[in-house]
Order: C-alpha cells, then structure tokens, then sequence
C-alpha cells in the first residue's frame, strides 16, 4: 500500500505531460474507490465533486482516455499499489445538475511506482502489468485445463441448481453474465455469446434515461461524448482469453473486495482459476447436499 502525501505540488502542469514516460512507466491520474473493479468490467460512475470533473475533462481531453481506479482507505489515508486501468467509452455533461455522468472499460492493470501528486487528485507514475504468459507448451496446456475444469464445475453447479429451482422452469447458460460466456472455453457457448454483446450508446442512453440523470432531454445527443476502447478491434490470444475468463467468474461470485484485491494482484492466471474453481466447489457441495436432501424426502 502507499500512503498518499497531504501536501504535494499543483497536478496541473504534471498532468499535461501524460505522454512522459520513464523506464517504462508512465503517467496516470487516479480515482481512489472503496470497491475493487475487474479487467473487463464496465463501470458507471456519477460525479460531483469539483476535483473529480476536473480530472475527467482532462482524461477526456487526452489521446490515450485513461485513468486508473484503486482500492483505498480514506480514514487510513492509504491505497493500494495495483490498480485497475481504464479507458473512457462515454462522457456526458449535465450543467443545470453540476455533475458528469461517465462510463468507463477496466482494459487492464497497472502497479503504482510513485506518487507524483495529490491535488487536486491523485496522479502517479505507473507500469501496466498482466498475467505472465505461459512460457512452455505445457504451460498453456496446463491453463487450459484449469479454465475447462473451472467451466464443467459451474456447469455442474448449474445443473444442481435446475433440479433444485425446478418449478423456475429450465436453467440454460444465459444464466451466466455475457462476458462469461463470451471468454468461456466451451466454443459453442461463445459463438452464441456474440448475438448478446452490449450496444454501447443506446444502453447507456437508456439506464442513465430511465434513472433521470440526463437532464434536458431535448439536449442530451448534444452532451454526449462516445469512444470506443482499443480493445473493440484487438483479436485476444488463447491466454489472454484465459485471463478475461477468470476476471468474468469471479466477477459472477459473491466475493468481498479483500477477496476482489488478491485476484487483481495475481499474475498467474492457472493460480486464479484455481481460486474460482475452490470457491465453486464448496457451492457446489452445498447443493449436491440440497438435492440428495430433496431426493429423500
């Protein structure tokens, strides 16, 4: 963790300067949050305060669209050194509410190396990080394993499910979020995964609508800034497939962000999925024990 200096030099002329890089670090303005966000998560975020609109024109105003967010203590004064990188998809200004609503891609992670500044936010010097690529054939091999074992585990546990919610009527794998089934080993479940990807735009523009946090209606469009990530045309390779698949489960479970951090920390993706897996089988335990129960009686 780093502690966040109280007094330290005016971020303005330390942010135009994003494009520095030093031994492979670079510049990063950050947002710290009480809650752990994942690789490929999308995130929503409502924003008031005077400091945090500032950092947001400019990440707006930059080539490359990204800031990190990290886990942190307010009352500690503290934050952690790896963090989640993210890349700006929307941008809408309200003025008569004195806020901008955001919309943001989790494309990656990054370390924390330095502390540049903390007014009027946190920037940092930082390097991005991933999880180490397998190095041998039978290294992947091994992954690949992992993430099939990972998948016949919650398909197990779906199937546990179906017999024990019955009168629900039947549980297909749309039970599971789209990224899952998207990054899933099963082929079959991905392919029909690309019928469902999110629209961009149009969802925003609906949930923010129906919330009422667009304000004027009729000036809305106009408001409005789109991007799309660097990521919406990369084809990912069979690791990084892998990794995505192990962010997406864990983003499914019931995990707290303690739980959240030491995944985001990993650099092992065979190591993550063995978590998930772990996690999974004692649910799936539990309700084999429902079913032979119900079975009985």
């Amino acid at each position: 963790m780093f502690e966040v200096p109280l007094l330290l030099q005016s971020l303005g002329e330390a942010y135009q300067k994003a494009g520095y890089s030093e031994e492979g670090l670079h510049h990063l303005p950050i947002m710290p949050l009480s809650k752990v966000k994942l690789p490929q998560e999308t995130i929503s975020l409502q924003l008031f305060e005077p400091r945090y609109r500032l950092l947001f024109k400019l990440v707006k105003q930059a080539s490359s669209r990204r800031f990190g967010l990290v886990m942190a203590d307010q009352q500690q004064g503290t934050m952690e050194s790896i963090g989640s990188l993210c890349e700006l998809t929307h941008y809408i200004s309200v003025p008569e509410r004195r806020r901008i609503l955001v919309v943001a891609r989790v494309i990656g992670r990054f370390e924390t190396r330095r502390i540049i500044s903390d007014k009027p936010f946190i920037t940092a010097m930082v390097h991005n990080i991933a999880d180490e690529p397998p190095q041998t054939f039978q290294q992947a091999a091994d992954i690949s394993a992992a993430a099939m074992r990972l998948w016949q585990c919650m398909q197990q546990v779906k199937e546990l499910a179906g017999k024990l919610y019955s009168h629900v009527g039947p549980i297909g794998d749309q039970v599971y979020s789209t990224e899952v089934r998207r990054w899933c080993p099963d082929r079959q479940c991905f392919a029909a995964s690309q019928d469902h990807l999110p629209t961009g735009q149009a969802d925003v523009f609906e949930v923010l609508s129906k919330a009422g946090l667009l304000g004027a209606s009729e000036t809305a469009h106009d408001r409005l800034t789109e991007y799309f990530t660097g990521q919406s045309v990369d084809e990912p390779t069979e690791a990084q497939r892998h990794e995505r698949f192990s962010f997406a489960v864990a983003r499914t479970l019931d995990m707290s962000d303690d739980q959240l951090q030491e995944l985001l920390v990993m650099r092992s993706t065979a190591q993550r999925l063995a978590a998930m897996y772990d996690a999974l089988v004692d649910g799936r335990g539990y309700l084999a024990a429902r079913s032979t129960l119900k079975d009985m009686f």
